[in-house]
């Protein structure tokens, strides 16, 4: 009897234990889950949208978030690189009153985007402007409409293996450039292409028309002289009926130009060297160099397209523009600016970077010339940049005629300024 009194108590003594420990547990993890919640409440979700087209340099984005978030675990950030069709996903998104928290504003700080985008004069890297972006980014009145992440410096990237087994120097006038091209094409036997376009990827073409407007202004110093736009229609014509371009370029993408470069068999292209590491990879050892854009008249300084490549800017109605800033401010850090210098091959917008990738010494080389805007963001309306474009293409198909492509300049600025 004594025996069962003893087995009973014990069992009793266990079952109120249990149920101590059962109840603490379930307080525990009440109290767990309101902790979560809690946490999920403070969660931000910060959205960023950039005008990055190279895989390499979308790479670099993605590590520095990561990055970030480590350090801000309550924030999560979604990038998002809609690539060419950028400019066409940021309409959608204004039109829709749903813009991401922080956007590229990939050359139109001020003019597109600036009645809604947040003030950053007050950010502490502001300081930190180079002199060849602060007027960009910055107006009269102190407003700062966007944190330069890389400025344009763009000119000609050239294959400096090429050059070298030719036996051509680097051009220094556009009379050069052509004369280079034709021994190219005559030495090699149309092994070598002297220049690259697309018309699937029309900024290539494009490009060529930004360029020479630049170099056309120096001469004129006119802001829209028509007849100017037409002799640049004609230097483009001039390669097309010369044979100086790719046979292909009605159907090639501008992603070919990797494997051309890397097995030598084209010279120039109108673009910045932000390819570069990409050709490394399919050919080690290939040497590529940037020149400026050759004035149009011997004795007049050659120059860069310069002004914002990449920035970063938070809308105005974010409701995490707190968040958003932080961001920015961590990208800001010179160590993660120059993780991304060495993939764009581009100069930071902010000083404190110390450059080290291959093009350095040609940027150095040409840092007494000038850094001229691109002409297209500086006098012409929003919206004349697909003109030039579309245009530059069906000139390519043989559609249009240089004094054609004038007159469709002329007729599309003045119906864009109008609106």
């Amino acid at each position: 009897m004594k025996q069962a009194c003893l087995t009973a108590m014990s069992v009793l003594f266990l079952l109120m234990v249990a149920g101590c420990l059962g109840s603490s547990d379930s307080t525990a993890i009440k109290q767990s889950e309101r902790t979560m919640m809690d946490a999920s409440r403070d969660k931000v979700n910060l959205s960023v949208a950039m005008y990055v087209t190279v895989l390499s340099v979308q790479d670099v984005y993605y590590d520095i978030v990561a990055e970030f978030e480590k350090k801000y675990p309550n924030i999560e950030v979604k990038m998002r690189f809609p690539g060419f069709e950028y400019e066409k996903f940021m309409s959608s998104r204004m039109e829709d009153h749903q813009l991401p928290d922080i956007f590229d504003t990939h050359g139109w700080s001020k003019i597109r985007y600036g009645q809604i985008v947040v003030d950053l004069s007050s950010e502490a890297w502001v300081h930190r402007l180079t002199e060849t972006i602060r007027d960009t980014v910055m107006d009269t009145s102190g407003k700062v409409y966007a944190m330069p992440i890389s400025e344009a410096r763009d000119g000609i990237t050239y294959n400096k293996g090429v050059l070298k087994k030719y036996g051509i120097a680097v051009p220094t006038t556009y009379d050069e450039l052509i004369a280079a091209a034709e021994k190219l094409k005559a030495d090699s036997n149309g092994e070598v292409v002297p220049f690259f376009f697309a018309a699937t990827d029309d900024w290539s073409v494009g490009q060529f028309f930004d360029y020479f407007a630049n170099a056309l202004l120096m001469e004129s110093g006119k802001a829209i002289d028509w007849s100017k736009w037409t002799q640049i229609s004609e230097m483009f014509q001039q390669l097309i009926d010369r044979k100086l371009i790719n046979d292909d370029v009605m159907t090639a993408k501008y992603s070919d130009i990797i494997r051309l470069f890397a097995e030598g068999k084209v010279a120039f292209a109108f673009a910045a060297p932000s390819f570069a590491d990409e050709v490394f990879k399919y050919k080690n050892g290939t040497t590529i160099g940037i020149m400026p854009i050759p004035p149009l008249v011997a004795g007049n300084p050659p120059s860069f397209s310069g002004g914002e490549r990449n920035t970063m800017a938070v809308w105005k109605d974010s409701p995490h523009i707190k968040e958003a800033k932080m961001l920015l401010s961590f990208f800001a850090r010179s160590e993660n600016l120059e993780k991304i210098e060495e993939v764009t091959k581009l100069p930071s917008g902010l000083k404190g970077t110390i450059p080290k990738h291959e093009f350095k010494a040609d940027y150095e080389k040409y840092a007494n010339g000038g850094i001229l805007p691109y002409y297209d963001r500086t006098y012409l309306p929003y919206g004349m940049w697909d003109v030039i474009c579309k245009n530059g293409v069906e000139q390519l198909a043989g559609r249009i005629v240089p004094e054609q492509f004038s007159i469709i300049m002329q007729t599309s600025a003045e119906q864009l300024m109008d609106k």
